[in-house]
């Protein structure tokens, strides 16, 4: 971390000076991703703003658009589905401007993320039939603008749609794709994101074994590869609640703590719901009525967080 922050700042400090704005932007934008895998979640937004802001200095419309996935990203992380949908939509705006996709750039076409993204904000609002449309679009554009990696996340929002509307034969399905896209890229960045949509998904279904055999095996690759750790909260609360499904209270309570204590320390106020949920009903599993003094309180504070980020589910 500190040897990439280092360089950074020397290849900030120099374009800079040289007042190459389109430049400092990517490269803020780059570093941003790299923070963003690392699990950094505070950073990633800052820098994201960042890059946004220096990109929009510039006259150049697929940089433009390309650093505003970012920033939409981020955004919906830390709980702010309506701007993070914003944001997603003031980049489309640039796209039917005149942006071009910027795989070359980004490594994806922002045209297909910043259609794709806001899908999973819009579901978590209660706004299916929005995101229905947008996850469609996103598919085809994926398609046709590749790489695979982008066909394997495309295939993840139609997860993360399915499993907010309680779907387990579609979010199965789903998860099944991300898995197949994701082998046939060979990107660990894309098969992290498959085991951890799996697991979820047997989590959904009830498949307990599976989804811990799963969820473990997306959470190593996370932690070993240093990628997608921003989701690492949520492949804990999936964990826990598959123990607890098993039965094992006291190992869901621990991974639930853990979830919690993790969410926090990210700001991933996406993920913190879900994880105070499934720790209340560790304790409620493992003291009964007992518990009542510990869970009200955890499940006031999961009743804001669904308040302030506008979610309805």
């Amino acid at each position: 971390h500190e040897e990439g922050a280092a360089l950074f700042r020397e290849g900030k400090a120099l374009l800079a000076t040289r007042g190459d704005l389109r430049t400092l932007a990517l490269l803020t934008q780059h570093y941003a991703s790299i923070r963003q895998n690392a699990g950094e979640v505070r950073d990633y937004l800052e820098l994201a703003s960042e890059a946004t802001h220096l990109a929009d200095r510039t006259d150049d419309l697929t940089v433009r658009a390309g650093v505003r996935v970012d920033l939409s990203w981020g955004l919906l992380l830390i709980g702010r589905l309506a701007e993070s949908i914003a944001m997603a939509d003031e980049g489309l705006a640039l796209v039917a401007g005149g942006a071009s996709p910027g795989v070359d750039l980004f490594g994806y076409s922002s045209h297909f993320m910043l259609t794709q993204v806001p899908t999973w904000a819009f579901a978590q609002m209660g706004r299916v039939a929005e995101a229905e449309t947008r996850l469609g679009a996103g598919l085809r554009l994926a398609r046709e603008h590749g790489p695979m990696e982008s066909v394997c996340w495309a295939h993840a929002f139609h997860y993360f749609v399915a499993d907010a509307s309680g779907d387990v034969r579609r979010g199965l399905s789903a998860a099944q794709a991300v898995l197949e896209a994701a082998e046939h890229s060979g990107s660990p960045h894309a098969l992290a994101v498959a085991f951890m949509s799996l697991g979820m998904a047997h989590t959904l279904g009830g498949d307990w074994d599976r989804a811990i055999d799963a969820g473990e095996r997306g959470l190593s690759m996370m932690r070993e590869k240093g990628v997608t750790r921003e989701f690492e909260a949520s492949v804990l609360t999936t964990l826990a609640r598959a123990h607890l499904g098993r039965g094992d209270v006291m190992r869901a309570e621990a991974l639930a703590d853990e979830a919690v204590a993790l969410a926090r320390s990210q700001g991933t106020l996406a993920f913190l719901c879900g994880a105070d949920v499934v720790r209340a009903l560790a304790l409620i599993a493992r003291d009964g009525a007992r518990a009542a003094a510990e869970v009200e309180p955890i499940l006031a504070v999961a009743e804001e967080l669904i308040a302030e980020a506008g979610a309805r589910i």
